[in-house]
């Protein structure tokens, strides 16, 4: 799952994350109030889950702290998607909260590395990843 508001960055990573294997479905939300109301009536919760942290309605940091209050959703791995400043200047409980960082970056190599670096850790699929 992605949680992002610009949707050219939700598109590039949907785009990396199949590229990366097609039997991951992508599901996107444009808000973090959308996902979270997603997540409390859904069966199929995600195995991973990736947020921007500067985020309007209901902002990375604020979506984090309601997915971990819930024990639906509390051992869910979650990773910060968002840029470096963002990350650096972040809370402490923000921080501690996340299994890690993806940082954008307008180098798709990069990227795609990262991204396939999360996904190994915590994806559990019958095939392998790129």
């Amino acid at each position: 799952m992605l949680v992002e508001d610009d949707s050219d960055d939700r598109d590039l990573f949907c785009l990396i994350v199949h590229d990366i294997s097609s039997a991951i479905e992508c599901i996107q939300f444009s808000n973090g109030k959308d996902a979270l109301d997603y997540l409390a009536i859904t069966e199929k919760i995600p195995e991973i889950i990736f947020t921007d942290l500067d985020m309007h309605i209901v902002s990375g940091e604020e979506f984090i702290i309601e997915l971990k209050k819930d024990k639906k959703t509390k051992d869910i791995p979650i990773y910060a998607y968002t840029t470096p400043f963002m990350f650096e200047h972040a809370r402490e409980v923000t921080k501690s909260s996340v299994a890690g960082c993806v940082y954008k970056t307008s180098n798709f190599h990069d990227l795609e590395h990262n991204l396939n670096e999360a996904l190994q850790k915590h994806y559990s699929l019958t095939k392998e990843l790129k």
